[in-house]
């Protein structure tokens, strides 16, 4: 999906906001960088009411980035954690490995990180825990495979999902 082909409907921050249609006219929305060039936009699908809203709701309270901790502390390890688990569990996920493609209900944090292998790094940017054994899908957005998880400074829980071109989606939990 290019921004060529969509409506731009407000700028927050340097970030523009598109809403348009895909190949199969299921409507779609994208935050781009205003930077030419520069192209890691979030973006995801949404209902006609989704995007109705979306066309409702004045600048700038439509989209805020989240603002990510760089580091996080001992409670916070449990909280996102826990976050991860609720977020995980009980439902049926697709990921694919060296040995092919597979379903899992996930039971709990350990059987979570069994599997998908959880690695914890900070930077300058912000921190997160890193997916590392596996590609893990999104029910919701199938193109998309979850990277990790990280928290915002208003401790807010999200999960961060690329694309094959590595368009990066972010999620709250």
């Amino acid at each position: 999906m290019n921004t060529e082909n969509m409506t731009l409907v407000g700028n927050l921050a340097g970030y523009n906001f598109f809403i348009g249609k895909d190949e199969n006219g299921k409507e779609w929305y994208n935050i781009h960088p205003e930077a030419q060039g520069v192209n890691f936009p979030i973006a995801g699908y949404a209902s006609k009411e989704q995007i109705a809203a979306i066309k409702k709701v004045p600048w700038p309270d439509r989209f805020v980035l989240p603002d990510m901790y760089q580091a996080w502390t001992k409670d916070q390890f449990v909280e996102i954690e826990k976050a991860i688990v609720k977020h995980l569990r009980y439902q049926w996920r697709t990921y694919e490995d060296g040995r092919g493609r597979h379903r899992v209900k996930f039971k709990g944090w350990d059987h979570i990180t069994e599997i998908i292998g959880l690695a914890y790094t900070s930077s300058s940017s912000y921190a997160g825990y890193w997916i590392t054994n596996v590609t893990l899908r999104h029910p919701q957005y199938p193109d998309y495979r979850y990277i990790g998880f990280s928290i915002s400074h208003d401790n807010k829980y999200y999960a961060i999902l690329w694309d094959s071109k590595e368009n990066e989606l972010i999620i709250q939990l």
